[in-house]
This record gives structure tokens, sequence and C-alpha cells, in this order.
């Protein structure tokens, strides 16, 4: 009887162990990156195609809101038709570890914390673009996109 109660205080502690929740992501980062940012610029660097690069300067009401309920909302004029439009998204977000997180419809798509200070949140992330030719075929161009944000 002693040895099966042995057993049993074994395996209720490796349970819980085997529970613990993942701290891969600091207390510190999740306080620095839950806050409203402002949109300083929005760029897209494709470096072998560079007429198609893209950057947007962002303006006072421009932000990125990373909520405390994991809620990210955008607000950004340039993600309109029109440079007249602002548009307001909300998505999920999930902070993967201390340098990475994913948002939007494709949580499995991983976006770089380059930087997140008091002052300066950076994300960058890989992105591609590619064109269909007359003849069918498409190229495919390797780029990455680079988000300043500020307090």
């Amino acid at each position: 009887k002693m040895n099966l109660k042995y057993i049993f205080i074994f395996l209720v502690t490796v349970g819980f162990i085997s529970c613990k929740k993942d701290s891969q992501v600091s207390t510190q980062t999740l306080q620095l990156l839950q806050i409203k940012w402002s949109l300083i610029s929005d760029e897209t660097v494709l470096p072998t195609i560079p007429a198609y690069n893209s950057s947007y300067i962002g303006v006072a009401t421009d932000y990125y809101l990373f909520s405390t309920t994991d809620t990210l909302t955008i607000h950004q004029r340039s993600l309109a038709s029109s440079y007249t439009q602002s548009v307001t998204e909300t998505f999920p977000y999930v902070v993967r570890n201390n340098n990475t997180l994913t948002y939007g419809p494709n949580m499995n798509f991983p976006i770089t914390i380059k930087r997140l200070t008091n002052d300066t949140l950076i994300l960058t992330n890989p992105v591609t673009a590619s064109f269909i030719n007359a003849n069918g075929t498409t190229n495919t161009y390797p780029g990455t996109r680079t988000v300043i944000l500020a307090r």
C-alpha cells in the first residue's frame, strides 16, 4: 500500500507540472506591448523589384491598440481604398514569445517583434509579391514589411 501511495503522489505531481502554462512570454513584454501605439510608418520593401516598394507615413489618428483581452485594433487611413477614408479592423492576437506574435485571420503567420521599448515598437514580417505574366506564368518576389509604432 505504501508503494501505491507514492506512485499516486508522483503521478499527481507530474500531472500538475505537465499542465503548467508555457511561460515563454515575460510580464514585461506584455506590459510594454498592451497599450495604444501611434503608427509612425508602414513600409514594404521588395529588393528585387524596388518599383513596387510601398511606404505609408502615419497620421495623427492612425494607431494599433493591443488590448489586455488579446484583441488588436488597427485604425489606419491607408487600409482603405482611398486615402480620404479611414478603416478600423479588429483581430485576435497571440504573443508567442518575447520576439514573436501573430494576429489576424491567419494566426499561424509569425510577426517578429524587432524592438519593444517604453516608446518604440517595431514589427517585421516576410511578404511576397506575385505577378501573373501575359503568358500565364507567375513570378514571385520576396520582401519585408516593417511597421514602426511609437507612444
